[in-house]
Order: structure tokens, then sequence, then C-alpha cells
């Protein structure tokens, strides 16, 4: 049975080392849920911008210790889910569980950096940013400076 789903997954992502089995059911809950939720503000505009799942991957890989060769079947997982989902809560409530505050923003603010990714922040992008922070009880005055300190960055010369 398992060398039969094996070699389901290999088909179905090709026959890369880095994704297998073990990889694919690696995925912490609360990683799932954040890479969902980042997948969801990509969507948000009806448009899924490439810049927009750059930073999506970057993210990720650096705050969230995805390796470079799981991060695309992360990804994968990530949209089957939103695929079944009915809410956003599903997503939260489980990160409401495992992340301290100090977290929480730090997901908010890779939230704005996706949004502003495509150098355009749409207004359900910004919707649904407020929403996931109201329902991960981030204080609205958290919320702004991680939306100010992302647009900053932007607009700072390199």
């Amino acid at each position: 049975m398992t060398t039969g789903v094996t070699d389901w997954l290999k088909t179905l992502f090709g026959d890369s080392s880095s994704t297998t089995v073990e990889t694919l059911q690696g995925f912490s809950a609360p990683t799932l849920a954040a890479c969902a939720l980042l997948l969801e503000v990509s969507l948000a505009d009806r448009a899924e911008d490439p810049e927009e799942i750059i930073r999506l991957k970057d993210a990720m890989q650096s705050a969230w210790g995805i390796t470079p060769g799981a991060v695309d079947a992360l990804l994968t997982m990530a949209r089957s889910h939103l695929a079944h989902s009915v809410s956003l809560y599903e997503h939260t409530r489980i990160l409401n569980a495992d992340l301290d505050y100090v977290e929480k923003i730090e997901l908010i603010r890779q939230m704005w950096q996706v949004a502003y990714a495509d150098g355009h922040l749409d207004h359900y992008e910004e919707h649904l940013i407020r929403r996931v922070a109201d329902l991960l009880y981030v204080e609205h005055r958290d919320f702004i400076q991680a939306k100010l300190a992302v647009r900053n960055d932007l607009r700072s010369p390199i």
C-alpha cells in the first residue's frame, strides 16, 4: 500500500527525492495553516501574481523552516486544503493554539509582504488580513504597525 501511494505521489509531483510521503506528512498543522492563509492573501484579488507566490515561498522557507525542496509540496497541500476549507477560522484556530502573540504579529507581517509583493495593495487583500488579525486576536495597533513596517521597507532603497 505504501509503495502505491509513494508511486502516485512521484507521478503527481515528479520523481524528486525531496517529495516523499514522509515530506508531505511531515508538515505540522500550524505550518500548513500559515501557508494556507498566505496563499489566501495571494488569491484575494482574484489574480495569483507570481511575485506574491515567490514572497509566500520565501516566508515559508525563512520564517517557517521549510526547505526549498519541500516548499512546492507544501504549497500544493495548502491549495488542496483551501479548496476544501469553509472559513478562515479553521486555520486561525490552529494558529491560536500554537503561536504566541509575537509569532502572530510576524504572520500578519508576512501576509502584508505577500499582499504588497506585486506592488499593489488590493482592498480585498487588506480586508482579508484585517479579518485574520481579528481572528488571531492581534491588536489593531500591531496590525497597523506591521502594515507600515512592510510598506516602509518597500520604499527604502536597498
